[in-house]
C-alpha cells in the first residue's frame, strides 16, 4: 500500500502549504552531540581539529508528479539491402530456319495458270555444332630473377 494512505492526517491542506513554504527553509539544525573541541596541551604534534560535518539539508515531502509518458523509441531504419544484381543469360544459339524466299511476281497475265512448285526446305541440324575454340597462346615462360 501506498505510505500517503496509511497517513492521510499528515497531508497539509494544499491553502496551509502555501502557508508553510517560507517556513520549509532550511534551519541549522543542532547536531547530535557536539564534540568538544580538543584543547592544546604541550605536545610536539598537536592534533588538528576535525572539520565539522556538513549539515544534511531537510528533504522537503515529495509531491505527488505526474509521471512522464515513456516516449516510443524511433526504431531503426531498415538499411536497404542491395538488389542482386541480374546475371547475363547466355545468350541462345539462333536455330537455323530456311529464310523463305521472295516469290518471283508474276505477272498479271498468267496469275492462276501455274502455281509455283514449293521448295524442299533443308532440315535443320539436330544438334547445333559447337564454335571451335581460338587455341590458347602459349604464354613466354619467365624469366629467372638472380636472387642475391
Amino acid at each position: 500500500m501506498h505510505r500517503n494512505a496509511l497517513e492521510p492526517e499528515l497531508q497539509p491542506e494544499p491553502e496551509l502549504e502555501l502557508e508553510l513554504e517560507p517556513e520549509l527553509e532550511p534551519e541549522p539544525e543542532p547536531e547530535s552531540e557536539p564534540e568538544p573541541e580538543p584543547e592544546p596541551e604541550p605536545e610536539p604534534e598537536p592534533e588538528p581539529e576535525p572539520e565539522p560535518e556538513p549539515e544534511p539539508e531537510p528533504e522537503p515531502e515529495p509531491e505527488p508528479k505526474p509521471k512522464p509518458k515513456p516516449k516510443p523509441k524511433p526504431k531503426p531504419k531498415p538499411k536497404p539491402k542491395p538488389k542482386p544484381k541480374p546475371k547475363p543469360k547466355p545468350k541462345p544459339k539462333p536455330k537455323l530456319k530456311p529464310k523463305p524466299k521472295p516469290k518471283p511476281e508474276l505477272e498479271p497475265e498468267h496469275e492462276g495458270e501455274s502455281e509455283p512448285e514449293p521448295e524442299p526446305e533443308p532440315e535443320p541440324d539436330p544438334e547445333p555444332k559447337p564454335e571451335p575454340e581460338p587455341e590458347p597462346e602459349p604464354k613466354p615462360e619467365p624469366e629467372p630473377v638472380p636472387v642475391r
